[in-house]
């Protein structure tokens, strides 16, 4: 992404720090070289880390005249490029003649139909790191598509198919979270304009900046412009992002009612729900067809299966508790399909119901539990 270290090996065997003179004459340049290519093509911010300032982002959609990466890297003057995901790196010379000081042009290949989204989440990069950071504690998500809800009552089951897309519109998002969009198109000169205008959304809040992190957080953790907010500029501030700062009271539940009715996104939210329980239905029902009882003890093992079946990390489990909530029972739906319930998770049952009674019993519940088929 634009303006953030790149989590590969630079292009460039030597990067210089350009002036904004030559910042601006050579990304003039080389975007006009793109132009030929390209439909559209628009320069992202400036970098605003030190370690960065010699670097050149532009963000490009749809060919405008087949090419190959060798086709670019000769017009654009560059000796070596790289590609890693819809980024092509390019080392190019600073003087035709000379050969020992490179700038880095990353040309960021955008998904179609998301231009705008990806401009201006590719600029800032990092900024808007720290704001899914925070996001992703209300149930949101910031991702190269759009803007995203999870839906709490299935998250737990199936955290990779519970997401309402709520929109890709840039202005839209910033908009729904207190953000001034006005400012964003302006540009930021410095990291502090930047983490001002980022600490000024309604979502966020200082106690979601963790201090340590591990896999992929931990590489968004150390890249030079979240390590200087959360080491340097977050300790210098101490009462931004606190709880009696902008939108103390807003939690999870209200900001999703809030989202719903700001996006139209409610019957959307519903029917992601609906999906769920008609296929939790069916899922019972095939179970109970396929369970060697009747009549009480086929009552009484389906309320045990009930109580302590669940869905974790993949994988079917007893639990030794019983549920309190209807999202941690597990179902499925479309993505799993006939063949992966027939398959996987009957013969999984047959050969472990009798353990769900016996945990079922030891509860001395007598059938108290409440049966997710309503």
């Amino acid at each position: 992404m634009g303006n953030q270290t790149s989590l590969t090996k630079r292009a460039c065997p030597v990067t210089v720090s350009l002036s904004p003179r030559q910042y601006i004459e050579l990304r003039g340049n080389r975007r006009r070289v793109l132009q030929h290519f390209y439909i559209q093509v628009r320069p992202l911010a400036r970098a605003l880390e030190e370690e960065n300032a010699g670097r050149i982002d532009i963000l490009v959609d749809q060919e405008g005249r087949p090419h190959t990466v060798g086709n670019l890297e000769r017009e654009l003057g560059a000796t070596n490029h790289f590609v890693i995901g819809p980024t092509i790196s390019f080392a190019i010379p600073l003087r035709a003649d000379d050969r020992t000081e490179f700038f880095q042009l990353d040309v960021h290949v955008c998904t179609p139909d998301l231009f705008d989204w990806q401009f201006i989440l590719y600029s800032y990069a990092d900024a808007w790191c720290i704001l899914d950071l925070c996001a992703q504690n209300f149930g949101f998500s910031i991702d190269g598509t759009g803007l995203h809800l999870r839906v709490a009552e299935i998250e737990k089951t199936h955290p990779q198919d519970c997401l309402v897309h709520l929109t890709s519109d840039p202005e839209a998002m910033m908009r729904f979270l207190h953000l001034d969009a006005n400012r964003f198109a302006y540009g930021f000169w410095t990291l502090h304009d930047l983490f001002s205008w980022v600490t000024r959304s309604r979502i966020f809040k200082r106690r979601f900046i963790k201090m340590t992190a591990s896999g992929f957080e931990h590489r968004i953790f150390e890249r030079p412009m979240h390590l200087v907010f959360r080491t340097e500029w977050l300790p210098q501030w101490v009462e931004v992002g606190a709880d009696v700062d902008f939108g103390s009271q807003v939690d999870r539940t209200s900001l999703t009612r809030e989202a719903l009715s700001f996006f139209n996104k409610t019957d959307a939210h519903s029917d992601k729900i609906l999906q769920y329980r008609v296929a939790t239905i069916m899922l019972w029902k095939k179970i109970a067809k396929a369970l060697p009882l009747k009549g009480a003890g086929l009552n009484h093992a389906m309320k045990s299966l009930m109580a302590h079946l669940q869905w974790r990390d993949g994988a079917l489990v007893l639990i030794p508790t019983e549920h309190l909530y209807y999202d941690e029972v597990p179902s499925f739906g479309r993505d799993e399909g006939k063949t992966y319930v027939d398959e996987i998770v009957v013969p999984w049952v047959l050969a472990h119901w009798r353990e769900a009674v016996a945990l079922f019993n030891r509860s001395g519940s007598g059938g108290s539990t409440t049966t997710p088929l309503r």
